[in-house]
This record gives C-alpha cells, structure tokens and sequence, in this order.
C-alpha cells in the first residue's frame, strides 16, 4: 500500500494526518510538511482530478451518443407520427364512406321491404283473382255440360229447375 492510498478516507478524500492537521498549540501557524507527504497529495490530487477530468469526459461521451439516439428516436416518431395522422385521416373516411353505406343500405332496405309488401299484396290478390278465373270457368264448364250453373242458389235451383225453368207451377219461367 502506497502512501497516498493510506491517506484516503473511507469516500476516497485525503485523510489528514495528525501532524499536518492540527495547529501547533497556540502558534496559530500551519506545521511544517515534508516534502514527500506534499508529493504524495500532489499525485493523489493528479490522480483524482485525472479520475475526474475522465469522468467528465465519459459523461460527455454519453451524453453526445443520448442526443444522438434521441435525435434518431426523435424522427422515428416524426415519420411514425405522420403516418399515424395519415392512417387516422383515412380512418375517419372510412367510418364516414360506412355511415353513407349504412345509411344507403337502411334506405334500400326499406324500399326492398316495400316492394315485398307490395309484391306480397299483389300476389295474394293475383291468386284470389286466379281462383276466381277458375271457379268462374268451372261454374260455365257445368253450366254447359249439365245445364245448370253454379253461379245460382242451391235453393233457387230447386224451385226453379234447370237453367231456369220451373219445376213447379206458378214459379218463374214454368207457366
């Protein structure tokens, strides 16, 4: 263990020694030092502002790579951020092209559902109007096989007989 290093206190600071740091009784003058102990703190006083000195410039050497790195980090999200405003933007277009899609679709949604109820109406009436056709061309088919048609009262047919005439006297078309 070298001198110096034997004068430092425990946060590395030169201990003083006991016949340099107290005063002589009374005197009010600084003890004389040896010319070795003032060499000793001359280095250890090199040493630790070397140590500092290099320090420093560690510090400085990192805190030049941070701006550095910060720099890149800076226009990463410099692009980043524009494209994010750009997905945003197209996002809002797309949310507004789907309300008028929505809104278009709810239109002709109705409309289609009118037309359903009207195609529904129209048919419904189409088959009532076909049956019609139908029991229409049936009543004459026997009307002119049998003589009768159907399109009179049961009881009408009874008292009057076929195709009119009565079966009965005084009734129509007998007398």
């Amino acid at each position: 263990m070298s001198g110096a290093e034997g004068n430092t206190g425990p946060r590395g600071t030169l201990k003083p020694e006991a016949s340099t740091a107290t005063m002589a009784s009374g005197s009010g003058k600084a003890p004389a030092m040896d010319t070795d102990s003032v060499k000793r703190g001359i280095e250890w006083l090199d040493k630790m502002m070397s140590g500092l000195q290099q320090k420093n410039v560690d510090a400085k050497k990192a805190f030049d790579s941070d701006t550095a790195e910060l720099a890149v980090v800076d226009g990463d999200i410099a692009a980043s951020q524009a494209k994010l405003d750009a997905v945003r933007t197209n996002l809002s277009a797309k949310k507004a092209q789907l309300a008028r899609v929505n809104a278009a679709i709810g239109e002709k949604s109705t409309d289609v559902a009118s037309l359903l109820a009207n195609a529904q109406a129209l048919l419904k009436n189409a088959k009532k109007m076909s049956r019609m056709h139908q029991r229409d061309a049936a009543s004459d088919g026997l009307e002119i096989a049998r003589g009768y048609s159907s399109k009179i009262d049961t009881k009408t047919l009874i008292r009057t007989g076929p195709m009119g005439t009565s079966s009965r006297p005084g009734t129509m078309g007998g007398e």
